[in-house]
């Protein structure tokens, strides 16, 4: 069985102004809105929508774009915290379908084709064989202080069977503008890694084996199982 498990994360980014762009190229939590048990998905929810739930005191959202993506791939969810997703609610990409981010995980190749073409040139630098299907949102932050942080959970249908083969999601949250100076594009950096650096991506976040068609010449890393949420036979995710 594919196993749909994750990874949460949070990161903190000190800025004045910021251009932020958040890229997915995973099988990642977050027609018409669905529910199981715990977990709601809205593909219609508009682009306002998805930015309220991450603006709040102290911090404005403009420009809110969807920069790739089917209407499918990205939208709103709710969820009633359980242990295992640890958010209540925000904006969920997906580079499948978000319906198939709804419980219960019991499918052994849960896949589709959304017909959307795209390798982020940022994503690829450290996931080199993350190269289809992204979905990319992109806003602007005005902060009132000199602090962002952002929670985010990062999950996979790629798991565990695929861990450190030729397939490998990842996730990356670009930011750039004043005082930051990163290796991407417009001179951002991305912040969603492991405290000791690592970039999130199946191949460096995982159980700590080698997966069923993976290679161990293809691994990233095998040491940050300690990140890692076994959500295989769940019934809400």
């Amino acid at each position: 069985m594919m196993n749909r498990s994750i990874m949460s994360g949070r990161f903190t980014a000190r800025l004045t102004r910021a251009c932020i762009t958040v890229v997915a190229a995973t099988m990642m939590l977050l027609a018409s809105t669905q529910a199981h048990a715990q977990l709601t998905v809205d593909e219609t929810a508009s682009n306002a929508a998805m930015s309220s739930l991450i603006e709040g005191t102290g911090l404005t959202i403009t420009n809110f774009t969807v920069t790739s993506g089917a209407s499918s791939q990205y939208g709103t969810f709710s969820y009633t915290p359980d242990g295992v997703l640890g958010l209540d609610q925000g904006i969920i990409l997906s580079t499948g379908d978000l319906d198939q981010c709804v419980g219960p995980n019991n499918s052994g190749g849960s896949s589709v084709d959304n017909g959307v073409s795209y390798t982020d040139p940022d994503l690829v630098t450290f996931s080199p064989l993350a190269t289809n299907d992204a979905v990319v949102i992109e806003f602007d932050v005005v902060p009132k202080c000199d602090t962002l942080q952002i929670d985010f959970v990062f999950a996979s249908e790629e798991y565990n069977e695929y861990v450190c083969s030729s397939f490998n999601d990842a996730f990356g949250f670009f930011v750039s503008g004043p005082g930051i100076a990163g290796p991407y594009t417009n001179g951002a950096d991305n912040f969603a890694i492991l405290p000791d650096g690592t970039d999130v991506a199946i191949g460096s976040v995982n159980n700590g084996s080698v997966g069923a068609w993976g290679d161990a010449a293809n691994c990233q890393s095998l040491a940050n199982s300690a990140y890692f949420v076994d959500n295989a036979g769940g019934t809400n995710l």
